[in-house]
């Protein structure tokens, strides 16, 4: 029901209309002078009715901007029906099914898509396996109707088991997703993998496209969580490879961009827990925090023209505790640049300095599930 339209209003009353423990803190939009936190109260309710007049998004912020809202999930993914290769695929939306979240017969996908290697990114792939065989290959699918590219991720169940009877391979897409995110934007998953200790977890980051006036790199950078099994949130049943809205997480740098045209983000993940067999008995770290980081290409257009490009890293903490929904799973980023980029200089040691990047990570443990 909508929060009330007059009178007292709290954060405890903000936070059950949004499906969350009333006690979950949070700031009410962020740093003063910024665009609010996808965190924040502000934030959370971006999409709330009524649409006019809309949530108040410029400051100055106030409790009273919540008179009369009621909460709206963000845009939820496609559910892909076939994941074999094809020039159109069939998709619809989900709906609410008794306490299931089920495919929506009466809301067809109105794209055609092409997986496969048809165009320049929808060719990406990336492969990442746990220890029961479940495969997810990440990357991109094309849409011959909206020209754009989207992240699209498929599970494969067991597909490397071979049955002892049959002798037959199983190898046949479970179900596959992709998200279709507001706005115009051409982007895809660019790396994908399985948190360590966590062998349902996945954790993925994309690559949006320049575009001319871009220059090769673009502001923002997505990360985001699926799981590969069914979870259960508000009563409700959602399928697998579900994204909530609490899973996904943006940096939007205008001068550090991530860069598009020499690189692709890459990451792997090195949990607290495993972490703690080197660490003394009474100086242990908190087991529920995986740590991921993630390498990429970083354009500082501060700098020259033949020094602007270098490698960037970005550190994310997981909280293996946090529920689904609208919950943060992604928080504490730290980001750093390696500005090793001495420019093009008059000799011939660096013809092209813009190729400078880091192309891979990989973590002590020599765990990487791809």
């Amino acid at each position: 029901m909508p929060l009330p339209s007059s009178g007292q209003i709290s954060a405890s009353d903000i936070n059950t209309e949004a499906s969350r423990i009333a006690s979950t803190t949070g700031p009410l939009a962020g740093t003063v002078g910024t665009t609010p936190t996808a965190v924040s109260f502000v934030g959370l309710y971006a999409n709330s009715t009524p649409v006019f007049p809309p949530m108040n998004v410029t400051p100055p912020y106030k409790y009273s901007d919540f008179y009369g809202r009621t909460f709206v999930v963000g845009t939820s993914p496609w559910w892909i029906i076939n994941t074999t290769y094809s020039a159109g695929l069939n998709g619809k939306k989900y709906t609410t099914s008794g306490n299931n979240i089920v495919p929506n017969n009466s809301d067809p996908l109105t794209t055609s898509v092409r997986l496969g290697p048809s165009y320049e990114w929808s060719a990406t792939g990336i492969l990442t396996i746990n220890n029961n065989q479940d495969l997810i290959i990440v990357g991109g699918a094309y849409s011959t109707s909206t020209a754009r590219y989207y992240p699209v991720w498929q599970q494969y169940l067991r597909s490397f088991y071979t049955s002892s009877i049959t002798n037959s391979f199983r190898g046949m897409s479970d179900n596959g997703h992709f998200i279709d995110y507001v706005g115009t934007i051409n982007h895809v998953a660019a790396d994908a993998i399985y948190l360590m200790d966590e062998n349902t977890k996945i954790f993925w980051l994309d690559q949006e496209f320049a575009t001319t006036g871009d220059d090769g790199a673009v502001d923002i950078r997505r990360y985001g969580v699926f799981s590969i099994n069914t979870s259960t949130y508000a009563s409700k049943t959602y399928p697998k490879l579900w994204q909530y809205t609490g899973w996904t997480r943006q940096i939007n740098d205008s001068t550090q961009q991530q860069g598009y045209h020499y690189s692709q983000p890459r990451a792997t993940s090195l949990s607290n827990t495993y972490l703690n067999i080197f660490r003394d008995p009474n100086n242990q770290l908190d087991e529920d925090i995986i740590n991921i980081y993630i390498v990429n290409q970083i354009k500082n257009e501060n700098l020259a023209n033949d020094r602007e490009w270098n490698g960037g890293i970005t550190k994310i903490e997981y909280n293996k505790t946090t529920a689904t929904g609208t919950s943060v799973a992604l928080d504490s980023p730290t980001f750093k640049v390696w500005q090793i980029n001495k420019g093009v200089g008059t000799g011939t040691t660096m013809p092209n300095s813009n190729h400078t990047t880091f192309n891979d990570i990989c973590s002590s443990t020599s765990y990487d599930p791809r």
